[in-house]
């Protein structure tokens, strides 16, 4: 059984660096008292000790990420619209998630970057899903699949 999921990963792409826990807490203190005078970002919250504290909504190249910063520190669960219409919400730059694609379909599970990486369940807008094991957004092992009336059936992604 072939089963093709066409998705585009470069449609998410952003830097992911910048997303890395340590690097975006570095990153905020260097803002804290510009975030509400640029329009790379926006604050909806206050500055409370020279940090940020509330709401952080950063407007990037690939997309806009907000998230909760208490006292300067970023909470690891953030969401993220791309601007593909791709929807992201969940742990950043790794753990679990919902990825949303503008077709209709999602993903939920484990990811690395935005992408399925581990154990997950792609659900296709008809209906059906595809549940296994994930590496880097392809499927990696046996799957098994199931379509909108029910069927199972298992394929190996290793061939």
């Amino acid at each position: 059984m072939k089963l093709s999921l066409n998705l585009n990963w470069n449609a998410i792409a952003m830097d992911w660096a910048f997303l890395e826990y340590e690097h975006l807490e570095k990153y905020l203190e260097s803002i804290a008292e510009e975030v509400k005078e640029h329009g790379f970002a926006k604050l909806d919250g206050v500055i409370r000790n020279g940090k940020p504290h509330g709401t952080v909504t950063l407007f990037m190249v690939g997309g806009i990420v907000q998230f909760w910063c208490e006292d300067g520190v970023p909470a690891r669960q953030m969401k993220i619209l791309f601007t593909q219409s791709y929807v992201f919400e969940g742990i950043v730059p790794c753990g679990e998630g919902t990825l949303t694609f503008p077709n209709g379909h999602r993903y939920e599970g484990s990811m690395y970057h935005c992408r399925p990486h581990g154990e997950g369940i792609f659900y296709v807008k008809d209906g059906g899903y595809v549940k296994g094991i994930w590496k880097n957004g392809c499927m990696d092992g046996l799957m098994t699949v199931v379509d909108v009336d029910g069927n199972q059936s298992e394929i190996d992604a290793t061939e």
